[in-house]
Parts: structure tokens; C-alpha cells; sequence
């Protein structure tokens, strides 16, 4: 839910970081399926591989910033519009605020160390950070848990236990306000595809994943294909005679493709 509770310094920041590390090496009461407890723990255990604490906090250090980033900036990539494995079954994974996002991301990976160890092979962050609840209710004692709790019992679990001292849980009002704001972020996404800017070339229609294929062809009159060949052959021309320059460059140079990389 936008920039509220987004760490702004370094010490804010470690708590954060702090949080993560202690997920990551926990190896009690894993969450897993029975197969795979035992062969991604030992990868956390002190001899594993990722026994290097190093290591631990440089992925911790990772996680937090792109949650970080994701909470000023929104996520931009293609697939969490397209795939469905990006797919929220949850609102909560929308709606989190940035402290709740890490709190549950830390409980997946304390309970998951499979979870734990892609991250640490630098795959899925992006997709844990932004699906972390959905991500632990694929495990079947959090859904569980989950799924049992009252009302007050989830109140106490998402809007009182995810904060550090001295930050409290947004009241409604904040809420609606911070939702209002987030709706009005510009996009990290410069368009230059549509027309209207200096360095456009054609509007580019976004169609839902659902849409049909019809709906997901561009219209274009002759105008626009018109301008689109010439677009495509000042390229071609461009692109044609960089090359040029770049073998006779590598020619007179004898050929030594790192030497004409420290001439230019």
C-alpha cells in the first residue's frame, strides 16, 4: 500500500533486513512436504551451502530493496500482468502495507526451505515479494492456520505484529487516502510506443490476458504502416552502415575486437 512504512534510512532498513536473514536461516518447524525438509535444510546447516552468512544477508539486503521498490514504483514487468503464475489469489497481497509484506515474506521463508533456497539461487523474489500470502497458503499448515482464524485473530496477525515499535497499522481513513495516491503514480513505463511522443512509432493496444486474439491484433491504417516502413528501413540503413564502420574499424586495428573496444 504504497510508500507507508517504506524504511528511509539505513537503520530503518536493517530491521527489515534483520527479519529476512532470521527466515532464511531458520531450520525449525519447516512447512514443506515431507520429502523435501531434509534436502533443503542441510543446504542452511553449517556445513550446507549456504552457510556463509554472507551470503544470507546479501539476499536479505536484495529482497528488501525490491519490496522497497515495488512499494514506491508499483511492479512493471510483463509478467505480472500476463502470467498466471503471478496469478494473486488474495487481496491482502495487493493491499499489504510495506511491514506486512516483509513479515509474511519472513514467515515464508522461516516455514519454506524451498522457498528459501530459490531466493537464494536468485530466482522468484520478485514473485515471492509480490505474492507473499498467496505463497503461504500453497503450504498446507499456514492455510490452516490461515483459514481457522476469527477476526480478531487475523486483526492481530496482520495489523499488529508486522510493525516494529513505534509504527502502528493505518487507520481507514489513511487507507483510502494512501489508495487514492498510489491510483495516481505515474507509470515506471515511459511509452515511447505510443504516439504522442518525440521518439514514438505506433500506439500499442494492451488487451487482457483473457482477450481474444482478434481483440489482441493492432488496427493500422496506411498511414501508420507507411510510417512504420520507413521507420523500419532508416534502421536497416542505420544499423547496415554501423556495422560497416565497425568492420573496417577492426580491420585497421588487426583485427583485435578488445583493442577497438579502448580506441572508442
Amino acid at each position: 500500500m504504497g510508500t507507508y512504512g517504506v524504511p528511509t534510512t539505513e537503520a530503518e532498513k536493517a530491521y527489515y533486513v534483520k527479519q529476512i536473514c532470521l527466515g532464511l536461516v531458520n531450520l525449525s518447524n519447516s512447512w514443506d512436504k515431507l520429502e523435501d525438509v531434509i534436502p533443503y535444510a542441510v543446504k542452511f546447516a553449517d556445513t550446507g551451502i549456504w552457510s556463509d552468512s554472507k551470503d544470507i544477508e546479501v539476499t536479505a539486503h536484495m529482497i528488501v530493496s525490491n519490496a522497497m521498490r515495488i512499494h514506491k514504483f508499483g511492479v512493471t514487468g510483463a509478467a505480472f500482468r500476463r502470467s498466471e503464475q503471478f496469478e494473486s489469489l488474495n487481496a491482502e497481497d495487493m493491499d499489504f502495507t510495506f511491514p506486512q509484506r516483509i513479515h509474511y515474506l519472513a514467515r515464508l521463508f522461516w516455514h519454506s526451505k524451498v522457498a528459501a533456497d530459490t531466493v537464494m539461487l536468485g530466482r522468484d523474489a520478485d514473485k515471492y515479494i509480490a505474492l507473499p500470502l498467496t505463497s503461504l497458503r500453497t503450504l498446507l499448515p499456514f492455510e490452516e492456520e490461515w483459514s481457522g482464524m476469527s477476526n480478531v485473530e487475523r486483526m492481530i496477525q496482520t495489523e499488529i505484529l508486522p510493525y516494529p515499535p513505534g509504527l502502528k497499522h493505518p487507520s481507514r481513513a489513511e487507507q483510502d487516502r494512501l489508495a487514492s495516491h498510489v491510483r495516481t503514480l505515474p507509470s515506471l513505463v515511459h511509452n515511447y510506443m505510443a504516439t504522442g511522443d518525440p521518439l514514438s512509432t505506433f500506439t500499442l493496444q494492451h488487451c487482457s490476458p483473457s482477450a481474444s486474439a482478434a481483440s489482441r491484433k493492432r488496427s493500422a491504417d496506411r498511414d501508420e504502416e507507411s510510417e512504420m516502413s520507413l521507420v523500419s528501413k532508416r534502421f536497416r540503413e542505420d544499423a547496415n552502415a554501423w556495422f560497416a564502420d565497425s568492420f573496417v574499424d577492426l580491420q585497421i586495428g588487426g583485427g583485435s575486437r578488445s583493442s577497438h573496444m579502448v580506441d572508442d
